[in-house]
Formats: C-alpha cells, structure tokens, sequence
C-alpha cells in the first residue's frame, strides 16, 4: 500500500516521465505552487531530496 495519496501518485507519475513542473500543474488543472507542495509531500513521505532520489525509488519499488 502507498502512503501516497491518488493525486500524490499521478504527479509522481508525471515527475519519473520527466515532466516539469509547469507541464504538470497545466495537465492537472492546478497551480505551479500546488505541484511543488505535493512534491514537498512526497520527498517528506518517501523520505528522499531529490527527483532523481524520487525516480529511484519510485522505479526500484514498482510505486508508478
């Protein structure tokens, strides 16, 4: 089970396809501040720093 929430999960998604932030916050109707606060989450919740740190984890614990 993740401890990433749904909208968590598709922006995840978006950030392991190499999507900016900007191309992001456009296919989900929100703001860019509100996709880094998500971001923020999910560095706090899979304890990483960094989008390649996310992207590694994200692959090697099949989350996407």
């Amino acid at each position: 089970v993740s401890p990433l929430t749904k909208r968590e999960q598709e922006i995840l998604y978006y950030i392991v396809s190499g999507i900016t932030n900007e191309r992001i916050a456009v296919e989900l109707f929100i703001s860019t501040q509100t996709v880094r606060n998500h971001i923020k989450n999910i560095y706090e919740k899979l304890q990483v720093h960094s989008k390649a740190q996310v992207v590694a984890k994200a692959l090697k614990e099949k989350m996407i």
